[in-house]
């Protein structure tokens, strides 16, 4: 099963303002083009798969956190609680309303459009969700 990250509004609004000020710049100031052309190739680069590739995937035995350029797998036998989280300085996702879910020796993050669906497919997996 293929669960969609959340993005925030307060993302698309960093990215949009991100390439409409450098996008302003290369107009104004036309002998800094080089520089401004990396600037605007550099945050689509990082950004774009953040927004493209953002989801969870519940599979048979294991949950994969897909997050732009990152992937982060861990089985649903090593999970031993799932909770929620806005801590703005926790992790690898796209918006402030993330999840938690907490291994023996590893930690997944993500932020999904659908909680309850997430929360349901760990619990028919006998995963606790607090």
């Amino acid at each position: 099963m293929k669960i969609p990250g959340k993005v925030a509004p307060w993302f698309w609004a960093i990215l949009l303002a991100g390439n409409a000020l450098i996008l302003y710049e290369m107009i104004v100031e036309k002998e800094k083009l080089a520089p401004l052309l990396v600037g605007l190739a550099l945050l689509n680069l990082l950004c774009i798969p953040i927004v493209a590739r953002n989801y969870v995937l519940l599979e048979e035995d294991k949950v994969t956190v897909v997050f732009g350029f990152l992937r982060d797998t861990m089985k649903f036998s090593e999970i031993e609680r799932v909770y929620e989280t806005h801590n703005p300085i926790a992790g690898s996702a796209a918006s402030l309303d993330r999840i938690v879910m907490k291994g023996r020796h590893q930690e997944l993050m993500c932020a999904v459009k659908d909680k309850q669906q997430l929360f349901d497919a760990l619990e028919k997996r006998k995963i606790r969700v607090f």
